[in-house]
């Protein structure tokens, strides 16, 4: 059974690490935007409790 596998150097040509490095990006950006959503969801459901 394998718990955890380290790479310390892989060694991409520059095309394909930018375009790693994009795919990352993107993921974090979409990532970014649903736990803004998620928040922003939340803060208008804690002020209206608040209100009441």
């Amino acid at each position: 059974m394998i718990l955890d596998l380290h790479f310390k150097y892989l060694n991409y040509s520059p095309q394909v690490h930018d375009e790693i490095t994009n795919k990352i990006t993107k993921d974090r950006s979409r990532d970014i935007a649903h736990y803004n959503k998620l928040g922003s969801t939340c803060s208008g459901t804690i002020k209206r409790v608040k209100e009441q």
